[in-house]
């Protein structure tokens, strides 16, 4: 299958970036941030939100992946510490929690970090998480 941002990741690629390993998500409950009133920017890579936002050498092929948590609790609390720092938090990564589940047909995933549930999402061309993610809380 080809991922969404397929261009950019082989630009990286020839630049010698690496992509991580990847594994098949198999229907993995999943939690993300999204925008509450404006679905158009829900489910964009960081780099397609921002093009001009730099990442530092082994970050910048996840700028062409979504950012997911397996634990909806660790979720909202990356929210909250990001919240005190950076007041606008809202206008960047979004106002509310959505979940949904990721299945094969979406994408590839990273392996998950045990300790924040923080894994990420290489999207195939065909995924559409605005069909399968919901609100579950209002972060705001």
């Amino acid at each position: 299958m080809t991922y969404k941002y397929q261009s950019y990741i082989d630009a990286l690629l020839l630049e010698g970036c690496a992509m991580p390993e990847l594994y098949m998500p198999d229907g993995k409950e999943s939690y993300r941030f999204i925008f509450l009133n404006d679905e158009t920017r829900n489910h964009l890579p960081v780099c397609i939100m921002n093009p001009k936002r730099q990442l530092p050498g082994s970050q910048k092929l996840a700028g062409y992946s979504l950012s997911c948590f397996a634990d909806g609790d660790k979720a909202e609390e990356k929210y909250r510490t990001l919240q005190r720092s950076f007041k606008l938090i809202s206008t960047a990564i979004g106002d509310g929690l959505a979940k949904g589940n990721l299945c094969n047909e979406d994408g590839a995933i990273t392996k998950e970090n045990e300790q924040t549930s923080h894994f990420e999402l290489f999207e195939y061309t065909t995924c559409n998480l605005n069909k399968t993610f919901t609100l579950e809380k209002k972060l705001i």
